[in-house]
């Protein structure tokens, strides 16, 4: 069973919805943190922010510490971080020692979200890894909405940090006890001297980072805030506000897997992307001026993207890295993307809701994401 690459995918996918489960305990519970730590809406972004600013400075690092220690040792590491960070999150009695947590668990999303993909690219073939990485990309919709759904029936914000550190525990355990890469795959890593200048000159690899950051500025930005504008702007309680955003990760939990196996019948990563884009740029024109019937069609529209575009660029990685033992490599560009988006993307939302409305906050999205259509045609890869 320890040779089934499927089962080494379970045990990765298990330990990589640690990082959103414990990442997207905040925007349900938003209402809560906001009124205990006595914080406006404009510094409660920085509880999503600073979980990823250690993860964008991280990043590239992360790729040279998964070729020193290995990828098993750097995926205890992630989860050690994560497991340590919701103990001490749900600890806190200041919005300080609540930041300081949140900053630890940034480095194990950051570890976590280049080892998982690298992993999974050493034990598939090209020819199966579309649909391998489609069942990856639905990590984050998994954590996501299970902690959506979760938290708001848990009650008080503390139940959330004590579900995930249980979760991330058991996660922890089970990457310890089966985790292992494929024969050979260690020795042909340490032969290669050229790592890093495959990486920095390498374009396409920095294209790809470039859209994928605009994505997670937009799409981190609504699931943090759709909540609370729901609640503000719609009047629905903090549950049914929870259930709805919700809509984004269940069905991108239907279409990463589908676009996986598309882009690998079509053999094409680059039209899945740029179809992807076009569709978060339609809905981001709409979703923060749309009426109540209207919100929950643009939700569903924008949940499939989450399939879409994060499975064409974990897909892309390891094709434009050529190589499957540089896949770390690239995926620590693609990282730092992610990361600053996630980063960016609540403080600049929170910044334009709380200074113009929440409509100039969605509509801005749309230039960046223009930008991100056009980079994405200039991404050498089939």
């Amino acid at each position: 069973m320890l040779n089934n690459r499927y089962f080494i995918l379970l045990i990765v996918f298990a330990a990589g919805v640690a990082a959103p489960l414990n990442q997207f305990k905040v925007p349900p519970m938003m209402q809560q943190l906001v009124e205990h730590f006595d914080m406006s809406l404009a510094v409660s972004g920085w509880l999503m922010s600073l979980f990823a600013l250690v993860g964008m400075l991280f990043a590239l690092p992360s790729g040279h510490i998964i070729g020193r220690i290995g990828m098993k040792a750097s995926g205890t590491i992630a989860l050690t971080a994560l497991l340590t960070g919701s103990v001490m999150g749900g600890m806190s009695t200041s919005l300080l020692m609540l930041i300081s947590s949140r900053i630890i668990e940034g480095i194990g999303l950051c570890l976590i979200s280049v080892t998982g993909p690298a992993a999974i690219s050493a034990w598939f073939p090209p020819e199966r890894r579309g649909a391998a990485m489609g069942v990856w990309a639905t990590w984050v919709p998994i954590g996501t909405i299970t902690m959506f759904i979760a938290a708001p029936a848990l009650g008080v914000w503390q139940s959330a940090w004590i579900f995930t550190s249980v979760y991330t525990l058991a996660a922890l355990a089970a990457f310890l006890l089966f985790f292992r890469m494929p024969d050979g795959f260690k020795m042909k890593y340490k032969t290669d001297g050229n790592i890093s200048g495959s990486l920095y000159s390498n374009k396409s690899i920095w294209l790809l980072a470039a859209v994928f950051m605009i994505y997670n500025i937009v799409i981190v930005s609504v699931k943090t805030y759709a909540p609370i504008f729901l609640e503000q702007e719609h009047g629905l309680s903090l549950l049914k506000a929870s259930m709805l955003t919700a809509l984004i990760m269940l069905f991108s939990l239907a279409s990463a897997p589908l676009c996986g196996w598309l882009s690998d019948l079509l053999k094409s990563r680059k039209i899945i992307l740029i179809a992807g884009l076009i569709i978060v740029c339609f809905v981001m024109f709409f979703l923060f001026g749309a009426g109540s019937a209207a919100f929950p069609f643009l939700l569903i529209l924008l949940g499939i993207t989450g399939g879409v575009v994060p499975t064409a660029t974990f897909s892309s990685v390891s094709e434009i890295m050529k190589e499957p033992h540089l896949t770390g490599k690239g995926m620590s560009a693609i990282a730092l993307g992610q990361n600053a988006g996630m980063f960016c993307g609540p403080v600049l939302f929170s910044f334009l809701a709380g200074h113009y409305s929440w409509q100039t906050a969605g509509l801005m999205m749309v230039p960046l994401l223009l930008c991100a259509l056009m980079a994405s045609f200039a991404i050498n890869v089939r």
